[in-house]
């Protein structure tokens, strides 16, 4: 087995890029091109080898819009049922036809194919271009078809924020109350895509793109299939699944990860610039820290270039903590786990040295390194107003406590 993928538990495929709404907080962006789908008979093929081979335990359907290819989503869902897998999802927003007869009658073919659970999308978003009505009826044919379904929607900011697309998803959300359907969670609008161009006003000055979706590109837990068949580095079309799995390798494979001194200053600085182009750190204050003994730099080396670096200082015998005092990843690095491996060294390091209490901070509106602290086992202590300064900006501050 491939160490990378040791806690493969869950399989995705993105049924289609195809899309009934056009939505602008979706993440793929605008549709350009023709759209595609997945090839039923190569992802039921796929399903079956992995779990000959690896213990899955949920799988999931989504798209564009999944149900422009009910056929396909059925057959997926199907082998999974036949695998064992114990968990079947699909994530659709209902619209797919306006005749009643078609939308029972895929509905039943859903239930027969073993989804177990519908998440309905339903919100501000999705429904300034689709039409309520079909949604409604496919709602109640899935309830009277056995399949659990629950709402979905997506949120603004955050699901207590007010602001006007909240408030209309809360008003969409009543219309189905008499029909007993429950409320998920949903998710909270990420910055990428659509939702960077159309909504940029609610993610701060600084928002850049990230998906809560991502993950650690060493550590494989969820297998996701493209619409063409693309999957980890290969593609299902060209080359069997467990060969693609088998042959996998990280693109952080060649990363060199080590502890810079003073004597790389200047690269050090001028990494942080091109980080944080707003709000770096004065000269001053790196030479005066590096030339510290408490504090210790890691950086993350592509060649001799710095892609990545966490700084951090150790409070042991005083404060007894150790500070994240400053983390980036290079721009064109970003989105492959390097974050993660980061901070995952700090903690595997300082904790030889006996420290267990570690603290961190991040500004109100750098969503993508909250996910990161949440991923690595930090939890948010408290939110302190205008600690942050170009611009001013309220800071999240996080402990990890081990």
């Amino acid at each position: 087995m491939n160490g990378y993928l040791r806690n493969l538990r869950r399989m995705e495929f993105a049924v289609t890029t195809a899309c009934t709404g056009k939505c602008k907080h979706c993440q793929n962006g605008e549709q350009t091109g023709p759209a595609e789908h997945i090839d039923a008979e190569a992802a039921v093929k796929a399903i079956r080898r992995v779990c000959g081979s690896y213990s899955i335990g949920k799988l999931m359907t989504f798209g564009g819009e999944p149900l422009l290819y009910p056929d396909t989503v059925c057959a997926i869902h199907s082998a999974a049922r036949e695998m064992g897998i114990g968990k079947r999802q699909l994530i659709t927003n209902g619209f797919f036809s306006q005749d009643p007869g078609r939308i029972e009658e895929v509905t039943r073919s859903l239930a027969r194919s073993g989804v177990n659970d519908l998440l309905l999308s339903v919100d501000a978003f999705h429904q300034e271009t689709i039409p309520l009505g079909p949604v409604r009826l496919f709602a109640e044919c899935a309830v009277n078809a056995g399949i659990p379904v629950r709402l979905s929607p997506a949120w603004l900011v955050s699901r207590e924020d007010a602001n006007p697309y909240n408030d209309r998803t809360r008003e969409l959300l009543r219309e189905f109350e008499t029909m007993g359907i429950p409320v998920d969670e949903g998710n909270v609008i990420f910055p990428m895509g659509n939702a960077l161009k159309y909504l940029r006003e609610y993610f701060g000055e600084n928002a850049a793109e990230w998906s809560p979706y991502e993950e650690d590109p060493a550590d494989i837990r969820s297998l996701s299939f493209s619409a063409d068949g693309g999957v980890l580095n290969g593609n299902i079309y060209e080359t069997d699944i467990l060969e693609i799995m088998e042959s996998y390798r990280p693109e952080t494979e060649g990363i060199e990860l080590k502890v810079l001194t003073a004597e790389n200053e200047r690269e050090i600085i001028e990494f942080n610039k091109l980080c944080f182009p707003t709000d770096f750190w004065n000269e001053s204050d790196w030479h005066e820290l590096l030339t510290d003994p408490r504090a210790v730099y890691y950086a993350l080396l592509d060649g001799e270039r710095i892609v990545g670096d966490v700084f951090i200082y150790n409070w042991q015998g005083e404060l007894d903590y150790v500070k994240i005092m400053n983390l980036g990843i290079h721009p064109d690095y970003r989105r492959r786990g390097f974050a993660h491996r980061l901070l995952g060294h700090v903690s595997a390091e300082m904790t030889k040295l006996g420290m267990k209490r570690f603290c961190a901070e991040t500004r109100e509106s750098n969503l993508a390194m909250q996910k990161v602290f949440d991923d690595c086992g930090y939890k948010l202590n408290r939110i302190e107003a205008d600690c942050f300064e170009n611009p001013p900006e309220s800071a999240y501050k996080y402990v990890l406590q081990l």
